[in-house]
């Protein structure tokens, strides 16, 4: 890998990934479902806008139609410009080959028995799975079965408290948080923003960059639900589940709020980290550790949506 990637398993799709972290959750969404990849390749998160065009993501895609090993086509992106998007959608139909276009904040759609459209990560990778597998992936939306949560400590809440604090180390991980927390009373800030990242390291290397804003989250008398990201893999932190584990920790001691943190880890078992030790400092600090990130959205949007009254 270059830079920011995670250990995967070797399989039939190709993806082209106009969003890094978005790419990252693809392939271990994929991993988990038992579906491995050929080559997952970076355009840079710009590349389907009207102004770069999709040159990166046309070359590609040419290089994906030629390549026997890969059967399957991926492609990946915060909302495209609406005239690439056609026109990729034109072009997969030309490979022959089946594509999931996962446009982040899309419907669900069918282009054709081979072409389809996904809103979110975890419905491409649920689409993906089931071309894999030789499933008809119209009725695949997800990977993970919803569970109940027990909305734990409701009645600790003060009545100020209402709101989510959304605090990421992905860029596209954020975008579809936010999507998927529409209609709630929701901030969700991308901490790898270039606002946030000037003279200072990308979170994902630095997690302690996001320390100060989950004590002033912690200190904010209208949050209640804190949502993050930990993202693993080669180029992030060897520990990012143990430094949020101790900012969260750390704040609740000293403002003695009460909050419900929620995450999601972005990972592999094979990652460098370990999947399962990261999960085991989270849920060991208090965390509530969900196996998606729009999985996780969910839950914080229905805990401030059942606050605010409107469920």
């Amino acid at each position: 890998p270059l830079c920011f990637a995670n250990a995967v398993k070797s399989g039939k799709v190709g993806i082209i990934g106009a969003s890094g972290t978005g790419t990252q959750e693809l392939t271990v969404l994929l991993d988990s479902a038992g579906c491995g990849i050929t080559h997952a390749i970076g355009t840079g998160g710009r590349d389907l806008s009207a102004e770069v065009a999709g040159r990166t993501a046309f070359a590609a895609l040419e290089l994906l139609a030629k390549d026997a090993p890969t059967e399957i086509i991926a492609i990946i992106s915060k909302p495209p410009s609406k005239e690439v998007a056609d026109r990729i959608t034109e072009a997969v139909k030309k490979t022959g080959k089946p594509c999931v276009l996962a446009f982040l904040g899309a419907s669900a759609a069918k282009i054709s028995d081979r072409i389809f459209i996904a809103g979110t990560i975890e419905e491409a990778a649920a689409k993906i799975g089931a071309l894999c597998k030789g499933n008809n992936p119209d009725s695949f939306n997800i990977i993970y079965d919803r569970k109940p949560f027990g909305y734990h400590g409701l009645d600790k809440f003060k009545p100020s408290q209402k709101a989510v604090r959304g605090l990421y180390t992905g860029g596209t991980l954020a975008s579809e948080a936010q999507t998927v927390l529409a209609g709630a009373q929701a901030q969700v800030i991308d901490l790898g923003d270039d606002e946030y990242t000037k003279g200072a390291l990308h979170p994902m290397i630095d997690p302690a960059n996001r320390s100060s804003h989950i004590h002033e989250a912690y200190a904010d008398d209208k949050v209640a639900v804190i949502l993050c990201d930990v993202v693993l893999g080669y180029g992030s932190h060897n520990d990012p589940a143990g430094v949020l584990a101790k900012d969260v920790k750390s704040a609740k001691e000293k403002t003695n709020a009460h909050k419900i943190v929620i995450a999601c880890v972005v990972g592999s078992d094979a990652d460098p980290q370990g999947k399962a030790a990261q999960i085991k400092a989270l849920e060991e600090a208090g965390i509530f550790v969900f196996p998606s990130n729009q999985y996780a959205a969910e839950i914080a949007a229905k805990l401030a949506k059942k606050l605010q009254g409107v469920e």
